[in-house]
């Protein structure tokens, strides 16, 4: 006899590929006719941009490029320059061959960059670029239930509350803001450098909406009416909604992932910044839903053979949040400090037993003037580490959400690290898709009614199907209103 079994389907996102690559763009810049010859190159700065994406059948690739500006004293003694360029890039992931095209999640981080001199009118431009990728399909998993089921077998049934990836997509939107320099700020004679680094403050899901709200931290290197170099820093708050798929109760989440596409900044007569900007918000839902499946069955009286099937869905079990204060003392320390930027390194995991360890770095670079008067950079790293409680049955991921301003503490750097970690489950779910039954046959007559044995490291289940009960059974003639302790003497009724 065969127990059918009903089978419907549950829709999620599978991760089909997420790694973090890391790539050098370097390029010949030569200056405009409008500057002068380089004496000294003091700094440079980047941000990336991204221009485009595609999803290939066996692999993933972006486009874009890195809008770098070096600093630089003159060879004849005049004001620091600033010089403009554009490095392009392309990246491309392998990742196994898919059948059908899904979602691509790109997260950048800030780039690195520097420059030597080749001549007195030409520079050597070196970018950088560290972005990680996630490449997610929607695909079906199949749940099985059973029909028809008789009396005698006994089913193991168990429900998984379980955060799922369901949809995933993204909503871009522009920034035009009037950036006025406050009065207690030197006014903006020349603008040198411009960076922009949105960050999310809030998100919830309405009905069938995501709602978010953040900001984009402006970071402005300038040259002020005094001629002495200076940097400011201003919030550009947002507020953007996108339509998603279907609706949604309050029970989900959402995991958003920033990219700049465009960038531009010029200096108004007045003296304020107008900005233009390009942002694309990449995200990532996940819903609460119950799954229940068949683990297991049997019957006192008759055989059973259950076909059984591994099902991986991919739960999300912990999301945690963590700030961690980065701290460095650069040698020498500037007597004044006139701007500074942290670069966050991908942090590193090592699984080691029930957890698992994210090895954290950094950098500090610093602009500043020494004893002398003269301009100089310094630099100084960080390091810590981040214990994330999770068994060896799930996957913990690690990206860097935010990274503040750096402070000056008289003695050294400080800035705070925001990291989020996401702990997935890997273990599969073994659920039973079919079974035979045998026919029914009489009881022994030669068996005994009625077993004496201590529970010890077995289940109610493993017991009352290893002993011809049912574990409603041994439930009723021991009093029990859950599972037994490993000494505990059990009557076990034969049925």
């Amino acid at each position: 006899m065969e127990v059918k079994f009903q089978k419907t389907a549950i829709s999620c996102l599978q991760t089909h590929m997420q790694r973090t690559q890391t790539q050098e763009q370097t390029q010949q810049v030569r200056l405009p006719e409008t500057l002068p010859d380089v004496g000294r190159v003091l700094a440079g700065w980047g941000q990336v941009l991204l221009r485009g994406k595609e999803w290939h059948s066996d692999s993933v690739s972006v486009s874009g490029g890195v809008k770098t500006w070096v600093l630089y004293e003159p060879e004849d003694g005049t004001a620091v320059r600033c010089v403009e360029s554009w490095l392009p890039f392309q990246m491309k992931w392998d990742m196994p061959e898919a059948d059908r095209d899904g979602t691509l999640i790109l997260c950048p981080g800030r780039p690195k960059v520097d420059a030597r001199m080749l001549s007195d009118r030409k520079l050597m431009v070196r970018a950088g670029i560290c972005m990680e990728a996630r490449a997610m399909i929607l695909s079906d998993c199949e749940l099985y239930t059973p029909e028809d089921v008789p009396q005698d077998v006994q089913l193991l049934q168990n429900t998984y509350s379980m955060l799922l990836p369901t949809e995933a997509g993204e909503n871009a939107f522009q920034i035009e803001q009037n950036i006025a320099i406050p009065s207690g700020e030197q006014p903006i004679r020349t603008l040198l450098r411009y960076t922009l680094s949105p960050t999310l403050t809030e998100s919830k899901i309405v009905a069938d909406k995501l709602v978010y709200r953040g900001y984009g931290e402006v970071h402005l290197l300038y040259i002020g009416t005094d001629e002495r170099l200076h940097s400011w820093s201003t919030q550009v708050p947002f507020s953007q909604y996108t339509q998603l798929e279907e609706q949604y109760d309050s029970g989900g989440e959402v995991q958003v992932c920033f990219a700049v596409t465009e960038l531009e900044a010029e200096l108004g007569e007045d003296g304020s910044v107008m900005l233009k900007a390009g942002i694309t918000a990449q995200y990532v839902l996940y819903d609460r839903k119950w799954i229940t499946v068949v683990e297991d069955m049997y019957s006192p009286n008759r055989s059973v053979k259950p076909q059984l099937s591994q099902l991986q869905l991919p739960s999300v079990l912990d999301v945690q949040t963590h700030t961690v204060r980065a701290e460095g003392m650069p040698d020498p320390v500037p007597a004044q400090l006139l701007d500074a930027v942290f670069y966050g390194d991908p942090p590193y995991l090592q699984a080691e037993n029930d957890q698992v360890r994210a090895e954290l770095s950094g950098e500090f670079l610093m602009l500043g003037v020494d004893d002398e008067g003269a301009y100089c950079v310094a630099n100084c790293r960080w390091d810590d580490t981040w214990i994330i409680p999770a068994s060896q049955d799930a996957e913990v991921s690690v990206r860097v959400e935010n990274i503040g301003i750096p402070q000056n503490t008289g003695s050294g750097m400080k800035t705070e690290v925001s990291l989020q970690a996401v702990t997935e489950a890997r273990k599969p779910i073994y659920t039973v898709t079919g079974a035979e039954l045998g026919e029914l046959t009489e009881p022994d007559p030669e068996r005994p009614s009625l077993i004496l044995c201590r529970a010890r490291e077995e289940s109610l289940w493993e017991l009352a199907k290893r002993c011809g009960s049912t574990v409603e059974a041994i439930q009723k003639l021991n009093a029990l209103q859950q599972e037994p302790d490993p000494n505990q003497l059990l009557l076990i009724p034969v049925i």
